[in-house]
């Protein structure tokens, strides 16, 4: 658990309905984890449509059972395209 400290995250992920969809995760610059060769997006989700089975949207914050003293703070967020 990080207390009093910032901690950069980063996601790259490649949306797929088949299997050449992956997942990379940094912390701090540090690659920490990846999976590769996965479906990334639900069965009959069309990309772009509008149209899939799903809506998918980013969201970032504490799921937790308990807020008993729990706080999050968020900062330069940024969701962009190659």
């Amino acid at each position: 658990m990080w207390t009093g400290q910032w901690v950069d995250f980063v996601q790259e992920i490649r949306w797929a309905n088949d299997s050449s969809g992956y997942v990379k995760v940094w912390q701090n610059g540090q690659l920490v984890h990846e999976r590769a060769s996965m479906k990334t997006l639900f069965d009959g989700f069309i990309p772009g449509s509008g149209s899939g089975q799903c809506n998918m949207y980013w969201a970032v914050g504490i799921y937790a059972d308990s807020d008993a003293g729990l706080e999050l703070f968020t900062d330069d967020i940024e969701i962009w395209e190659p």
